[in-house]
């Protein structure tokens, strides 16, 4: 160390390895630097001696950046409840996250972001900024023809090219749609101090949509002819088996078993003629008892006839007093039936709702519970300088960039393989207005991949609230509460005895 290091600090300018502020001053912390700034300048050192101590020093560093940003994000909740003195700037939360990207590329703030990209160097940079063309992203590479693209890197062999191509279509493609809204059943405007919640969701592609797949289709000509080849060769000996299958098949003789099946006769039966019954002779029967009763009724006639008439009167007296009846429960009927229609209809509207709500609910905590319950397991990242594998991670949060302030915690997502959804909540302003916040997605492994969209907050006042149904309490309930203190509990037979 004590002959290596300050070798090796003559090449970095950037160092400050005179600072006397603690702990950047003691011997630990400037070796610590300096070989993170060798890391980024891609310098090479000594393989038995700095090269471990630098290897280690990379591998530990990205834990330490994660629990930066988690500790950044509760000091800024800490002083929005006014528990913190000092809330820390946005600006430093987002150097953290950018020093993670430095660290697995291995690139520096000013460094172009094309040096992601095997084979590239700094001399070779020169060429991609002149009077005719402005490349300065890996999206203007790929975003290049196929000529104007190879010319440009004529001094690369045709594998190494390739090789370009290759993890320039491997790099990710986020599309992200941001949606603002306030979960509530009767008013879902913002109001001041509202709860708003942001639906984020994104969809993760390769690189390899943005290409023509017209032009990428000359650089592998080689590959394809020599595959064209080889495809042939094969195809002509599955023609040869074919054929030869096909006169084998030929000489074989059908089967006995495909013999036509006899079909089987039909049965039939003599049916006997049944006898058919007698009718009977309801018409004499019908005659001889008319006759019959005829003569009983001219007997019965005479006598009866008094009491028929007094008869009739009280039937007519009980129609009229059935019929008032009939009418009144039919109307009864009529009522009731109506009520339980409504009653019915009232239950099932309610049941809708109540499935509805249960519905948002689930969803809701599905989407919460999503990231814990996937496995970490996303996309391999291109990074040649980093000594072990890497799988891509995003930091998603919002922010107040006119303010410099941080509004909702990062949310580290490790389980972007195609398609994810996420929620972020945080209370509106309590003044009422328009106020514009940011969205924002950022790469813990790629330069140049981070994306912002603005979303806008109309807040309204909020409304108050003068009568509700919990606080609408009857006279009734209000004696009997009175009856009921009246007798209490702890009263006693000595107490009642006192009064008399």
């Amino acid at each position: 160390d004590n002959e290596e290091v300050p070798m090796l600090i003559k090449h970095l300018p950037n160092l400050d390895e005179k600072n006397k502020e603690k702990p950047l001053c003691y011997p630990y912390s400037v070796k610590a630097r300096a070989l993170l700034h060798a890391h980024f300048q891609r310098l090479d050192l000594p393989p038995d001696t700095l090269a471990i101590d630098q290897e280690y020093i990379v591998k530990k560093c990205p834990y330490l950046v994660n629990e930066m940003i988690n500790v950044i994000a509760q000091l800024v909740a800490g002083a929005h409840r006014n528990a913190v003195q000092y809330m820390p700037r946005l600006e430093t939360i987002e150097n953290c996250m950018k020093v993670s990207q430095m660290l697995i590329q291995a690139v520096d703030v000013r460094t172009s972001p094309l040096l992601q990209l095997p084979h590239l160097t700094q001399d070779m940079l020169k060429h991609f900024t002149t009077k005719k063309r402005h490349i300065q992203k890996i999206r203007d590479l790929i975003g290049m023809k196929e000529e104007d693209r190879r010319s440009l890197l004529r001094h690369l062999t045709m594998d190494e090219y390739r090789d370009i191509i290759n993890v320039c279509a491997s790099l990710p493609y986020v599309t992200m749609e941001v949606h603002s809204t306030v979960l509530d059943d009767e008013d879902t405007s913002i109001t001041a101090g509202s709860i708003v919640t942001v639906e984020v969701s994104l969809k993760r592609q390769m690189m390899e949509v943005l290409f023509d797949k017209e032009e990428l289709s000359h650089v592998d000509e080689d590959q394809d002819n020599l595959a064209i080849g080889n495809e042939d060769n094969e195809s002509n000996k599955d023609q040869q088996e074919n054929e030869t299958e096909e006169n084998a098949d030929t000489n074989q003789k059908a089967p006995v078993w495909q013999k036509p099946k006899k079909q089987p006769k039909k049965k039939g039966g003599n049916q006997k003629n049944k006898k058919a019954k007698q009718a009977y002779n309801w018409k004499a029967a019908a005659t001889t008892q008319e006759k019959k009763e005829s003569s009983k009724q001219d007997t019965e006639k005479q006598g009866n006839e008094v009491a028929v008439k007094d008869e009739e009167e009280r039937e007519d007296k009980d129609d009229v007093s059935e019929r008032g009846a009939e009418t009144d429960e039919e109307t009864n009927a009529s009522e009731g039936e109506d009520q339980r229609e409504d009653r019915v209809e009232s239950s099932s509207g309610q049941h809708e709702e109540d499935e509805e709500q249960w519905k948002k609910y689930q969803e809701e905590a599905k989407k919460e519970q999503q990231l814990d319950t996937k496995v970490k397991e996303s996309h391999p990242v291109h990074c040649p300088y980093y000594g072990e594998e890497k799988q891509e991670g995003w930091w998603l949060y919002v922010s107040d960039k006119r303010n410099h302030m941080l509004i909702t915690a990062p949310v580290q997502i490790l389980t972007l393989k195609d398609e994810e959804e996420l929620t972020l909540k945080f209370s509106a302003p309590h003044k009422p207005g328009l106020y514009s916040y940011t969205v924002c997605l950022r790469s813990d492994c790629y330069v140049d991949f981070d994306q912002s969209k603005n979303i806008r907050l109309d807040v309204k006042e909020a409304k108050v609230i003068e009568d509700h149904p919990q606080w609408d309490i009857p006279d009734d309930e209000d004696d009997k509460d009175k009856d009921e203190d009246t007798d209490s509990d702890y009263s006693t037979d000595f107490d009642e005895s006192d009064e008399d």
